[in-house]
């Protein structure tokens, strides 16, 4: 009978041979199972506690939770005032030019008033030049008078702002009113005759006729020709004084149709003058 060879050995191998008759053949030595490794416990991610109410009933709340819905809030918030910051800054901007531009137009008005200030002192200065020249001789007015629409000052009552046409021709519009004053100095001891020249008669027709008041006397115009000029008189003489007051009446205004120009405006004239009638 086969016999089960002893156990060699401490370290817990076993050698088992099989004896058969005839054979002696050793039997390969198995190692022994090894005792199992432990694994270190995996710690499970800690779970939320739930209200008691998604408790009772078993319905989880959807709504995001606070940090996330108070981000889109702040961003739209910053974009906000972003926005409101550019629309200063652009409001800001607009009002920067505009008053760049009042400014231009302020230094031009004050260059043409220095320039007018320096035409009055020259003609001060030959003022004084003449009447020095000429103290020992008796004053004798100017025997004509005449005004251009160059002539009038900004300020001047009865008459706008100095315009020119496309031919480079200067005039001036009368108006509000119907009456404009114009004032010569000339020599009264003979008659005289008041020229007005137009460059556009307004809405004036061949009924409408236009007057010039001297020494409380209306004088009509009636025009010379096709070119715009009128006349008016003859003036008789005056004793005393050289200040003549021509008072002009325009009996018909209007107002420039479009909505752009609201002056009530009568004759655009470019001059006037108060001559001898011989």
């Amino acid at each position: 009978m086969p016999t089960r060879s002893p156990a060699r050995g401490v370290a817990g191998h076993l050698s088992v041979a099989n004896e058969t008759p005839g054979s002696a053949e050793p039997v390969e030595e198995l190692p022994a199972e090894e005792p199992p490794v432990a694994e270190p416990p995996v710690a499970e991610p800690p779970v939320a506690e739930l209200p008691a109410e998604e408790l009772a009933t078993g319905e989880l709340a959807t709504e995001p939770p606070p940090a996330a819905a108070e981000q889109p809030d702040a961003a739209a918030e910053q974009l906000s005032a972003l926005a409101a910051r550019v629309g200063r800054l652009e409001t800001a901007a607009e009002r920067i030019a505009d008053l760049s531009a009042r400014l231009d137009w302020l230094g031009g008005e004050v260059a043409a008033l220095h320039l007018r200030l320096e035409t009055i002192a020259t003609f001060e200065r030959f003022h004084d030049l003449v009447l020095t020249r000429h103290a020992s001789q008796p004053y004798r007015p100017p025997a004509a008078g005449r005004l251009d629409a160059r002539d009038f000052q900004e300020t001047t009552e009865g008459v706008y702002s100095l315009e020119y046409d496309p031919n480079g021709v200067a005039f001036r519009w009368t108006g509000p009113g119907q009456f404009t004053r114009f004032s010569f100095f000339v020599d009264r001891s003979v008659p005289l005759r008041v020229h007005l020249t137009l460059l556009l008669p307004g809405r004036l027709t061949e009924t409408d006729v236009m007057a010039a008041d001297i020494d409380g006397v209306a004088y009509p115009f009636a025009p010379t020709g096709s070119d715009g000029t009128y006349v008016a008189g003859p003036v008789p003489p005056r004793a005393g004084g050289v200040q003549t007051d021509v008072l002009l009446h325009v009996p018909v205004l209007f107002t420039p149709e479009g909505g752009g120009d609201n002056r009530r405006l009568g004759v655009a004239f470019t001059s006037i003058a108060l001559e001898p009638a011989a």
